[in-house]
């Protein structure tokens, strides 16, 4: 007699040392918004790179209360699973998209 199991996979869960989704993408939020910051400085890309990783960076995740090091690995963690790591984008974009451009009062 063989068995075969056949049944659904469940997404693997997140790491306890990886943050969530969300707290992903509110970093991720953050860091896009100042890398476009540092790009319309018109800094050379070493100069840019230079300022975004050694002023921006550290400075929004000191204020979401994460460290570079946790940020990191979350991020590595979410980029070799490219599921989550869409979900995590498609969070941040929703977090800087423009708010509801028709409720502007004229």
């Amino acid at each position: 007699m063989v068995f075969v199991f056949v049944g659904c996979t469940s997404a693997p869960e997140i790491p306890k040392n990886v943050l969530s989704k969300e707290d992903m993408a509110s970093a991720m939020a953050k860091m896009m918004v100042a890398e476009e910051i540092t790009y319309q400085k018109g800094l050379q890309s070493d100069s840019s790179k230079q300022l975004f990783l050694g002023h921006y960076k550290p400075i929004l995740l000191d204020s979401l209360k994460i460290s570079i090091e946790k940020f990191d690995s979350s991020f590595k963690y979410y980029s070799k699973n490219p599921e989550y790591f869409r979900e995590v984008i498609e969070l941040a974009e929703k977090k800087i998209a423009p708010k509801d451009s028709l409720n502007v009062t004229q």
